[in-house]
């Protein structure tokens, strides 16, 4: 029987909301995986801008609260001061980790994003170490998370990158943003194999710079609008 494993925020607004996004994604089928908060609160959409930006979409307002799940979880995953200092009731093995905090929905949006982004990284790293100890990677899960680690090391104020599986590779879409028009999405593709080469992370650089150089030249000469006709 697969282990459930439960992410445990505040609020649930972001990090457990991401922690369970990137673990049901790097687990596969080898684990259940929920999100869960001790007082639940509205998702921040900041958060599911973060997720997308890694091909991961999920449909959700709100988090349940912990109760609902704690009493038939394996792990429980203490994401925050909060919760560690408040302890969570359960027969089940508990992990403490501290994640920094989101900052205050007044703060700058652009900060409040890029701080979510250096969580989402932060929980990447920490989810996929846990997985891979417990046996519980999913192989799926490997070429998307190597993909996403060095869109990562490219992020900029002009372009927005996401990744997500498709067939036997991974699809990387590039989008401007904030378009002030609609701008088309132009999308790529790495094969297993060539994310397997131990060579990817400059084959990457290459294959990006050259797509990257592709989409603004067609954002010259394309008109947007023909889109909508």
């Amino acid at each position: 029987m697969k282990p459930r494993l439960l992410f445990i925020g505040e609020t649930g607004a972001a990090r457990s909301t991401i922690a369970a996004a990137l673990a049901r994604t790097l687990a596969g089928v080898n684990a259940e995986v929920h999100a869960v908060a001790i007082r639940p609160g509205a998702i921040d959409p900041l958060a599911m801008q973060v997720m997308a930006e890694r091909g991961i979409d999920f449909q959700l307002t709100a988090v349940p609260q912990v109760n609902e799940f704690i009493a038939t979880s394996d792990y429980a995953f203490l994401l925050c001061r909060e919760v560690i200092e408040n302890s969570v009731a359960s027969k089940c093995e508990l992990v403490n980790w501290s994640i920094p905090p989101t900052l205050p929905e007044t703060s700058d949006q652009t900060e409040r994003l890029q701080r979510l982004r250096t969580i989402c990284g932060e929980l990447e790293t920490r989810i996929t170490a846990w997985l891979a100890e417990h046996n519980l990677l999913c192989d799926e899960g490997v070429a998307p998370r190597k993909v996403w680690r060095e869109l990562a090391r490219y992020e900029h104020p002009l372009f927005a990158w996401s990744a997500a599986p498709a067939g036997d590779g991974v699809e990387i879409s590039i989008r401007f943003r904030p378009p002030a028009e609609p701008v088309h999405e132009y999308l790529f593709q790495f094969q297993q194999r060539e994310i397997a080469n131990p060579q990817f992370p400059w084959l990457f650089q290459k294959q990006l710079y050259d797509c990257l150089h592709d989409y603004l030249v067609e954002m010259f000469v394309r008109n947007p609008q023909q889109d909508s006709e």
